[in-house]
């Protein structure tokens, strides 16, 4: 029942993971679509939206990671 357990925790890890690394990646691109506006010119209400969705994805890979990290402790 033990290697059940392992395993489930194994794939949620696995999964969290994956998500944690589409954020990261998802933040890196908004972050040089940032400055490409930045340097482009654009209007300040384009940043300002782009910082916001900066924001956000920075606040859920926040969340993934203490939640993960709690459930990691909480396995142990």
């Amino acid at each position: 029942m033990r290697l059940v357990g392992r395993n489930s925790h194994s794939r949620l890890m696995r999964a969290e993971a994956g998500i944690a690394e589409e954020l990261v990646l998802r933040l890196k691109a908004l972050v040089h679509l940032r400055t490409l506006l930045e340097r482009s010119g654009a209007s300040t209400e384009e940043i300002e939206r782009r910082t916001a969705e900066i924001n956000r994805v920075r606040l859920r890979l926040a969340e993934l990671v203490r939640d993960s990290a709690e459930d990691y402790g909480s396995a142990a």
